[in-house]
């Protein structure tokens, strides 16, 4: 694997993960926000609150980038670096950074969703969780996109003479978690979500999706030039006379014409109306 590059959107996305969280553990430490108190960082993480999310649309982006936590960031930017990896030797780099965008504002979502499900009960045992940050759910769509694409993709570990396939480290991955900290529920929502998205995108790219919106758009146009077509074709009696009447008339012209000047003597348009002439 390669050291990460400035010049490649995996190395930018890991770089500016890192930057805002060095940014604000500095704000933490000069205490001019307090982790314990979520709101403090609302320019940077998005409320589930539809109203604080029309007053700081931009956190629908930053959360995607924001963490607090040394092993929220660290695990993050680990499986995402490997994942990563793999997933540019088969895709370019504006797929891996719209799969990380897209993918994490899917999983949040989907926490919405689930938030709203969850209230509908009276006696619910779990947290709802009203604010949400970093980059989990995009790192999931990532590493269930390339784990789907090539599931059997096998790779050393510390230069081990072992080789690992991902479909197993994803399953590792996945699976801790839950059974670890099971009523995180949240947390597994907003994962899984990422997850999700990350099966769809591969799922719409080997049906080669991206085109099917074109597809859809022409099917309309042949329609509805089809049908046009078919609307001019009909005339009524009135009409077919009319017409073939001022055709002849222009007919009877050009041949007069002929007559007198000979055919050379002819317009471009002439030629024509006379060559589809019926």
């Amino acid at each position: 694997m390669n050291i990460i590059k400035i010049n490649n959107v995996l190395g930018l996305i890991i770089i500016v993960n890192i930057l805002l969280f060095l940014f604000l553990r500095t704000l933490i430490q000069l205490e001019y926000i307090n982790p314990n108190q979520i709101e403090t960082l609302n320019f940077f993480i998005s409320s589930t609150n539809f109203n604080v999310i029309i007053k700081y649309p931009w956190t629908l982006i930053t959360q995607l980038f924001t963490h607090i936590n040394p092993g929220h960031i660290i695990s993050n930017i680990i499986v995402l670096y490997i994942y990563g990896i793999i997933f540019l030797k088969y895709f370019r780099h504006n797929q891996l950074f719209y799969l990380y965008v897209l993918g994490g504002l899917f999983a949040f979502i989907c926490l919405i969703i689930f938030n709203n499900i969850i209230t509908q009960y009276d006696n619910y045992q779990y947290i709802i969780k009203s604010w949400n940050y970093g980059a989990s759910g995009a790192v999931y769509a990532i590493m269930f996109a390339i784990t789907s694409f090539n599931p059997n993709y096998s790779f050393k570990i510390f230069n081990i003479n072992f080789l690992v396939k991902i479909k197993y480290i994803t399953i590792i991955i996945v699976i801790l978690p839950i059974i670890f900290d099971f009523k995180n529920l949240h947390s597994h929502v907003t994962h899984l979500g990422g997850g999700f998205y990350g099966l769809l995108y591969i799922y719409l790219y080997k049906i080669k999706s991206k085109n099917m919106f074109n597809k859809i758009i022409n099917i309309f146009k042949s329609h509805f030039l089809s049908k046009k077509k078919k609307n001019k074709s009909i005339e009524s009696d009135y009409e077919y006379n009319a017409r073939k009447k001022s055709d002849e008339k222009k007919i009877n012209i050009i041949l007069d014409k002929i007559s007198k000047s000979g055919y050379s003597s002819l317009s471009k348009k002439e030629k024509d109306t006379l060559s589809n002439y019926k």
